[in-house]
């Protein structure tokens, strides 16, 4: 009885050693096999897997959903607890030879397990210092009033694109989603005299708004009248033009009537003319003895 309860002890014991080897991945994570150091499983999904025992295989496991984050000019374990950075940790030199303190948070995912894990030893600390050089790259060309203002978006962008295309050439299994510059501000000695400058800026820019605005308002009702006289002025000059041109036409057929017949045509005026002169009279008598041309008036009633 002796050697069989050895044997079934040892059944036991190399069952339970076998047993070992079961492990479950998580819907979240991504898990990697080993076999004595060397990469046998890269992408092992999730569910109830089985390796061999250790010390012949290896199990690591990463999460592959979760969003990390990295920290560049700061710690973020030391902001939580109230430490501030090092002055030179979070200092960086603008293309105007300007100092500024930045803080710039990166955020990544794992898209490569087995890269992630053994092509660098320190894959997070990586990500800092191609952040920094990519910080120093974009900022060492970009005005420090740019920096404050108008050019966040377009740091964070670029920024990203490059620490994207270092970890790219290094191979380390690593996605960036998003770079956050969370705070851009001039050092403490000299944030005031920024301020002012700000500020200034921004009663330039009210300035500017309000003049244009000024100017959009009165400009078109400036344009209405000025247009409005143009046309009024060339109505008059047309007027005037043809009435001109009436009167010397008026001028021409009488000058022709004239020349036709002198006499008549010095009665017809005559007439005309007294017709102008004397519209409250009703009768006319004409004497034309002894060769003048004489007009006795009576008034009505007399």
């Amino acid at each position: 009885m002796r050697p069989d309860f050895q044997k079934t002890g040892i059944g036991v014991v190399l069952l339970l050693y076998f047993a070992t080897g079961i492990f479950a991945v998580k819907s979240d994570e991504t898990a990697v096999v080993t076999r004595f150091g060397r990469i046998v499983r890269e992408r092992v999904p999730p569910g109830i897997q089985y390796r061999l025992p250790w010390p012949f295989e290896k199990t690591y496991k990463l999460k592959t959903t979760t969003v990390y984050k990295m920290a560049v000019g700061f710690r973020i374990t030391d902001e939580v607890q109230g430490i501030k950075p090092r002055p030179g940790e979070k200092q960086w030199l603008t293309g105007d030879v300007n100092i500024i303190e930045l803080k710039v948070v990166a955020h990544f995912t794992i898209d490569g397990a087995a890269k992630f894990l053994f092509v660098t030893a320190a894959p997070q600390y990586l990500i800092k210092r191609l952040a920094e050089a990519s910080l120093t790259e974009v900022v060492g060309v970009t005005p420090v009033d740019e920096v404050l203002t108008t050019a966040r978006l377009q740091i964070q962008e670029e920024v990203k694109r490059g620490v994207q295309e270092g970890l790219d050439s290094y191979g380390v299994g690593i996605r960036i989603s998003s770079i956050n510059l969370r705070t851009a501000e001039p050092p403490p000695e000299v944030i005031r005299a920024f301020q002012d400058v700000v500020n200034a800026k921004a009663d330039r820019e009210r300035l500017i708004n309000n003049a244009s605005g000024y100017a959009n308002e009165i400009l078109p009702k400036a344009r209405g009248e000025a247009e409005q006289m143009t046309q009024a002025a060339e109505a008059e000059r047309q007027r005037r033009v043809a009435n001109a041109r009436g009167e010397a036409q008026r001028f021409t057929d009488v000058l022709r009537e004239y020349n036709k017949a002198p006499e008549v045509t010095r009665k017809r005026l005559y007439l005309e003319t007294a017709e102008k002169i004397l519209p409250k009279l009703s009768k006319y008598f004409f004497d034309s003895e002894g060769g003048r041309f004489d007009l006795k008036i009576i008034q009505e009633g007399r």
